[in-house]
């Protein structure tokens, strides 16, 4: 609601500014809209993405006409699986701006009338290059320059500032995208301008640290500069735990950890400190794998695939599905699909089968876009991690086309988890 009010007051394009749960499908809609600019009529996916964004247009006019409904996301997601697989669309036209990250931003105000402090927060979106802090009008705002012909205003709903990039001075990147008599923070005292800069500074910080949970599996493994293999670092990590650790464990993958443990070294994982297991139960580091896989924004087995898996009815059909997978995709599924098979190996101490481990991964690893499972579609989907499982080495024995094919099923699961 905000970001359409924002649109009305300066004619901003929203779909630059969406929130979270519908900014990935608009960026690839888009990008597919500016590779048709670059792509001949003769290439086999034109019409394709040409249909795609006249689809795209239509609901753009009936959200602009009617608003935004249920029914209006979920169509938006529906475009955006019928041009998932299409190659490079996120390469060749990777859009300029997209979507980071919302939450609260707390900034302190020194009211020189009154003076006193007071402490407030911004609900903020920020994206690549740009940050939206949104919060009603304060009668008595400092923000607020009268007696001034053009007066700066703090709109009722919301202002942007530009972001800084990576290596620009934060003082010289707070730079306004819109007329200032339309959005401005005014600060007549060097010490607010400074705080201000300083918490702008924060945020931007944080923004360029790597993040492990919640991000999409594409960004994680091109930001995590330790980042070696092909296999995230915390799914290795994570894996290689469990294996010395956890297959003498009873209910790994299945009890629950200690809340305070397991939420402390997420937290940690997450703003980059150096973390070590040893002192951590297979329990929690169990938790924090499947924890981590149902926070990727896109499952490992992407939505565009749901079809597929549920119509799968044989290892050897779910071996095909794989085959079909994103490269990175696929060798992490099959290195956590493996050490589900040790934990099962195991089962008189881990007390765990094929079956229980599905039921928890399951939901982790599958999701329909938008609206998630259908009740009739989930024991379908559970079926087919069972096949993952239960039958490894069926599945999986054609997948990594660069091992070599003499090699036996236990040595090549040896290299596996190297």
């Amino acid at each position: 609601k905000c970001l359409r009010e924002i649109e009305t007051e300066i004619g901003a394009q929203t779909t630059a500014l969406l929130p979270s749960i519908l900014s990935h499908p608009v960026r690839m809609l888009k990008a597919v809209q500016d590779l048709l600019n670059e792509t001949t009529k003769y290439h086999a996916d034109y019409n394709s993405l040409h249909n795609s964004v006249a689809l795209y247009r239509a609901l753009c006019n009936n959200t602009n006409q009617y608003g935004f409904s249920s029914e209006n996301i979920s169509k938006l997601q529906e475009l955006q699986n019928k041009i998932h697989g299409i190659e490079d669309v996120l390469t060749i036209a990777e859009p300029h701006r997209t979507f980071l990250k919302e939450g609260f931003v707390s900034v302190d105000f020194d009211h020189s009338k009154s003076r006193r402090s007071k402490r407030d927060e911004y609900y903020t979106f920020l994206l690549s290059d740009l940050i939206i802090f949104t919060k009603r009008q304060a009668p008595n705002s400092i923000l607020k320059k009268r007696g001034v012909s053009h007066s700066y205003q703090y709109v009722e709903h919301g202002f942007l500032y530009r972001a800084g990039f990576e290596f620009d001075d934060v003082r010289r990147s707070i730079r306004l995208i819109c007329p200032p008599n339309v959005f401005c923070m005014y600060w007549d005292k060097p010490d607010y301008q400074d705080s201000w800069r300083s918490i702008l500074s924060s945020v931007i910080s944080d923004l360029q640290r790597p993040k492990l949970f919640g991000v999409s599996f594409r960004e994680l493994m091109l930001s995590c500069e330790n980042q070696k293999t092909i296999v995230p670092n915390i799914v290795v990590d994570c894996v290689q735990f469990i294996l010395s650790k956890g297959l003498y464990t009873r209910g790994v993958f299945r009890e629950l950890p200690f809340e305070e443990e397991a939420e402390a070294l997420r937290e940690a994982l997450d703003h980059e400190e150096a973390v070590s297991f040893e002192e951590s139960s297979p329990l929690t580091v169990s938790w924090l794998l499947l924890r981590w896989l149902r926070e990727l924004p896109e499952p490992l087995i992407p939505s565009s695939f749901y079809n597929e898996v549920i119509a799968t009815t044989s290892p050897e059909e779910a071996q095909k599905v794989v085959e079909k997978l994103p490269v990175f995709n696929r060798f992490t599924l099959e290195y956590i699909m493996g050490c589900c098979e040790c934990v099962v190996s195991h089962k008189k101490s881990t007390d765990m089968d094929a079956i229980q481990l599905a039921v928890l991964f399951t939901p982790c690893l599958i999701r329909r876009a938008a609206t998630g499972f259908g009740v009739d579609n989930l024991p379908s989907c559970i079926q087919f991690v069972i096949y993952l499982i239960a039958e490894f080495n069926t599945t999986f024995q054609n997948v990594t086309t660069d091992r070599i094919a003499t090699e036996t099923d236990d040595k090549r699961k040896t290299e596996l988890f190297k």
